[in-house]
């Protein structure tokens, strides 16, 4: 039993520090791929490149504005000027 004691710590650290790299290297790879469909154009612009993802516009549209990665552009109106959609109007490129 004495021998037993200093090894099942040994196991339980190894284990622990394991599931802490895996657990980063998914969180890297994630962060990633998401970053490889989505490119900064401007500071509050995102434009998506990968055509793939657009198959399936509402949930994508839906993901990304979940995890912030697409965001509302605010629009100054003119004087005299009717706008039926409001100030904010959602930014969502596709490349054709």
């Amino acid at each position: 039993m004495e021998l037993f004691i200093p090894d099942a710590f040994l196991y339980v650290s190894f284990a622990i520090m394991t599931a802490f790299f895996v657990h980063a290297a998914i969180k890297l790879a994630t962060f990633q791929t998401v970053h490889k469909h989505v490119c900064l154009q401007q500071k509050d612009m995102y434009l998506i490149q990968n055509v793939n993802l657009l198959c399936a516009q509402n949930l994508i549209c839906c993901v990304y504005y979940k995890f912030k990665f697409i965001h509302s552009v605010h629009r100054q109106e003119a004087i005299g000027e009717q706008d039926d959609e409001g100030p904010h109007s959602p930014v969502f490129f596709s490349f054709d």
